[in-house]
């Protein structure tokens, strides 16, 4: 019952508002709704309209507003969190203590919610009831705050990204590079060049991701350096960056990493060299996509070329190749791959159970079967 109070503020009417419920009977209704009788106020109303044909969207919505502002007095976390988002659609201002109540409240969902809210404001006081989801007891929603933080360029966000990294494990430290790029200070830049040093793998891999993410070229001499380290994660994850930033001066390292005994950085490597203008390297993208490399063949969708490969994957007997190959051929506009898409269609989502994922060092992504 609850939700069906709630989509009541959404009922659109495309005629024009047509005052057709007597005076009298709009006052009942919004006096019923304003002592908290919403039940008894919605079927006042749908009585009325049921009997004219008619709605009025003025009356709705005074009754969808009473709906949602009495659930931000309530204690229940579902009502609170259907109120939450019915405020956010229907564009109606959000309690502020109710904000910091949800941020102190122990469900994450409605933290998260009260986040997201938050997130898409631009109050006086935002910031201020930001800083209450530092103290959540759940990392993630700390985490997510201090990125609205840093994004803002609060004055203290930095300071509170600090706290928390400091009391974390070090192996969690991957998450820290993306605010230290995003804060894009001089101080934050000196710290985000240090962690391409860092001891733990990927926080190093995290760094030069974060560099690419917001344009860091900054950080592109020691890019160079570690396109040189042995570890195949940090050489795919260099390889990408030197591609993206287009650094001519690396062609030499990009050509070596081609002879890489990881598919996932001749991959990188070739792409890049692609990126910089050497299209002969495309050739060495279609012979990992003609050994089945999921990553080449989704790679083939955006770069074009290879048609006659990924058609013959549309016979392989492993799905997901199949799947794979039809799509980058979707991408390129080849009817061929029309059979194997209405395949796909066709397929029940609890069938299929298709997931993203990613290489190593989280250059390339595309799609698995669940099972």
């Amino acid at each position: 019952m609850r939700f069906y109070k709630l989509l009541s503020l959404f009922v659109v009417s495309f005629s024009p508002v047509l005052h057709s419920i007597t005076e009298t009977a709009q006052k009942q209704i919004l006096h019923l709704a304003a002592i908290g009788e919403v039940n008894e106020a919605i079927s006042t109303y749908l009585s009325h309209s049921s009997s004219t044909k008619e709605h009025s969207i003025d009356i709705l919505e005074q009754i969808g507003n009473k709906i949602i502002q009495m659930g931000f007095k309530t204690q229940e976390p579902e009502t609170c969190l259907l109120s939450l988002f019915g405020a956010n659609i229907a564009r109606v201002p959000v309690d502020r203590k109710f904000l910091t109540r949800a941020f102190r409240s122990s469900n994450p969902l409605l933290q998260s919610a009260a986040l997201q809210t938050l997130a898409m404001e631009e109050m006086d006081d935002t910031e201020s009831i930001l800083k209450e989801g530092v103290k959540s007891d759940f990392l993630m929603i700390r985490l997510e705050t201090l990125f609205q933080l840093v994004h803002r360029h609060s004055k203290h966000a930095m300071g509170l990204v600090e706290s928390l990294k400091n009391i974390l494990h070090p192996q969690l430290h991957f998450f820290f590079p993306e605010f230290y790029a995003l804060d894009g200070t001089d101080e934050s830049i000196n710290i985000l060049k240090q962690m391409t040093h860092d001891p733990n793998l990927y926080v190093r891999v995290s760094s030069i991701l974060a560099a690419i993410k917001y344009d860091r070229d900054v950080l592109l001499p020691v890019i160079r350096a570690v396109v040189t380290h042995p570890n195949p994660v940090e050489q795919e994850a260099a390889a990408s960056a030197i591609g993206f930033f287009k650094d001519i001066q690396s062609k030499a390292n990009l050509e070596r990493l081609l002879k890489s005994n990881s598919p996932d950085v001749r991959l990188s490597a070739s792409i890049s060299l692609i990126k910089l203008g050497f299209y002969e390297a495309k050739s060495h993208v279609v012979d990992l996509a003609k050994q089945g490399h999921p990553f080449a063949i989704t790679a083939l969708g955006e770069l074009g070329g290879g048609n006659d490969i990924l058609v013959e994957h549309l016979k392989n007997p492993h799905h997901m190749t199949r799947y794979r190959a039809a799509h980058a051929l979707l991408k390129q506009r080849d009817p061929r791959c029309l059979s194997t898409i209405i395949e796909i269609l066709v397929t029940p989502t609890y069938d299929l159970n298709l997931v993203p994922f990613f290489s190593p060092a989280r250059s390339f992504s595309s799609f698995e079967s669940y099972f």
